[in-house]
């Protein structure tokens, strides 16, 4: 199989190198907009047994690809302004829907979010949450929803192409920088540098799938044949913002203060921000507790 992975320097690209790369028959494209980033990926030769090419994207209609893995366009890229998330989705979508008018057999899985539901989140998201958006009142952090709305409606319309959006609510894994201001990465940090943790008091729960679940969730969509639809991610049960805490308190002695003016998000608290909807492409067998317990080890090393 040929993959084509987009933004392959990012944090859910490489989530599906390591995905992909455990078939040594498969041939992997690794594409960047920068030729110093271009220049680390090499380091991955040493670690990979399949056939690997590092590109960029002047030569992305060069090659022929079963798999378009697209993982551009999240919300936080540093030095970005959030208006760039509209361009930068638009560009590489039609990148990528060119590429496939000429290749019928082609899949591509695009990186969307559970913010395309733009919702108030204050129930868990299923078949009947409405989306919320104030057209004549529009913020900046409505923006991304906008954005993954746009994108998923685009793809829904060239039904005749193999496209899935991937709806992801939240992500953690061995792979993650923490620069981000992640919920997992500020309590990551904290641990680091022995420093106090702030956390407000109202509880919150997110959701966080397995590298196993994903792995399944990529491969299912791969070899699923005609496909064109979104998919909610999801572990087998979310967890609360306390739950997180209890785990980091008594297993990395996290030093915990409360403090209710602090940021959880640039889109607010989003309580129940997960899904419960199921899908036909992969069923979770993680729970996000699990997830976090077994991705930490790779941030922190072993227990106290």
């Amino acid at each position: 199989m040929k993959i084509a992975i987009l933004g392959a320097t990012g944090h859910l690209s490489k989530c599906a190198f390591w995905v992909f790369s455990k078939d040594p028959e498969s041939e992997i494209f690794l594409f960047s907009r920068a030729a110093d980033k271009l220049r680390q990926l090499e380091l991955l030769r040493d670690f990979s047994t399949c056939k690997l090419h590092f590109e960029n994207y002047k030569k992305f209609f060069e090659n022929e690809y079963d798999v378009i893995f697209n993982g551009i366009g999240v919300w936080d890229t540093p030095g970005g302004k959030p208006s760039d998330i509209f361009a930068t989705t638009e560009y590489f979508d039609n990148l990528i829907l060119d590429y496939q008018k000429r290749h019928f057999d082609s899949v591509s899985i695009h990186i969307s979010s559970g913010a395309a539901y733009a919702a108030d989140y204050m129930q868990p998201v299923e078949k009947t949450t409405k989306t919320q958006l104030d057209i004549n009142s529009i913020r900046t952090g409505d923006y991304y929803s906008i954005a993954k709305i746009n994108s998923e409606a685009k793809h829904r319309a060239f039904e005749a192409l193999n496209i899935v959006d991937i709806r992801l609510f939240g992500f953690f894994s061995r792979f993650m920088s923490l620069e981000y201001p992640y919920l997992l990465s500020a309590m990551i940090n904290s641990i680091k540098t022995n420093s106090e943790f702030k956390a407000i008091s109202e509880n919150f729960w997110r959701d966080y799938i397995h590298l196993d679940d994903f792995s399944a969730l990529l491969l299912g969509i791969a070899s699923a044949g005609k496909i064109n639809t979104a998919v909610d991610v999801r572990s087998s049960q979310p967890v609360s913002k306390d739950e997180l805490i209890r785990l980091f308190v008594d297993n990395y002695g996290l030093k915990v203060c409360y403090d209710d003016s602090v940021a959880v998000s640039k889109t607010g608290v989003k309580p129940h921000y997960y899904s419960v909807l199921e899908n036909a492409v992969y069923t979770p067998h993680y729970s996000s507790l699990q997830t976090v317990e077994d991705e930490l080890m790779y941030f922190v090393g072993g227990k106290l």
